[in-house]
């Protein structure tokens, strides 16, 4: 199959089982606000891609979905994902493993298996976690087996006032931000991750926090 980049339609909210089985050729996909699950065996085989990054939406990520992707150098979780599925990353190298970058913005540690990582990538990627949650990966099960464990630069979007919570206060913060002109902590207030901080991100915030995001 010669499908270098896949855009899902926003109404889709699972990715099916087996969905671009070794699609070799694919380099680039990027998942709508929509999706919740990434199925079984999902993108398994797709060795083209490189950098994945799951969007803030996705809950679940099942068994063997990015397996054999050996061309893989970083994969980053949303802050939604609560579980990733057994052998989900696990791959076959010619020349050792690519991945270098796990990032997640989940505050509480997703449930992983033993086997989520090869062995390999404990020892090779660097794990990057919120600031606040880098004691809970420390000590969870599986993810404590990362050799290299540190905090991304940022907390999570929508953090807004970097007091470690999302909650009613960054929606008060990220007002004034947009009243004052100031371009202090864009990071965390850029929420809708869209490049810029405006009005539409005082919307994000505000769908987070009634969403339970």
């Amino acid at each position: 199959m010669k499908l270098k980049t896949v855009n899902i339609g926003d109404r889709v909210t699972r990715i099916p089982a087996g969905f671009l089985l070794y699609c070799d050729d694919l380099h680039e996909i990027s998942f709508p606000a929509s999706v919740v699950e990434i199925g079984t065996a999902a993108f398994m085989g797709c060795s083209g891609l490189t950098d994945v990054f799951t969007g803030h939406s996705v809950e679940t990520i099942g068994d063997f979905a990015f397996a054999d992707c050996s061309g893989l150098t970083s994969i980053v979780f949303g802050r939604s994902v609560t579980s990733i599925g057994e052998g989900a990353f696990s791959a076959i190298y010619d020349e050792g493993p690519q991945l270098q970058i796990v990032g997640t913005y989940a505050i509480t540690p997703p449930a992983i298996t033993e086997f989520t990582f090869d062995y390999f990538h404990y020892q090779s990627a660097t794990l990057y976690v919120p600031i606040i949650a880098i004691d809970d990966y420390a000590n969870a099960e599986y993810w404590k087996y990362f050799s290299k464990l540190e905090p991304f630069d940022i907390l999570v979007p929508g953090d807004v006032n970097n007091d470690g919570f999302v909650n009613i206060d960054d929606v008060t913060s990220l007002i004034d931000l947009l009243l004052r002109g100031s371009t202090l902590n864009n990071d965390n207030a850029d929420v809708d991750q869209d490049g810029s901080v405006n009005i539409g991100d005082v919307t994000a915030l505000i769908d987070m926090l009634l969403s339970g995001h």
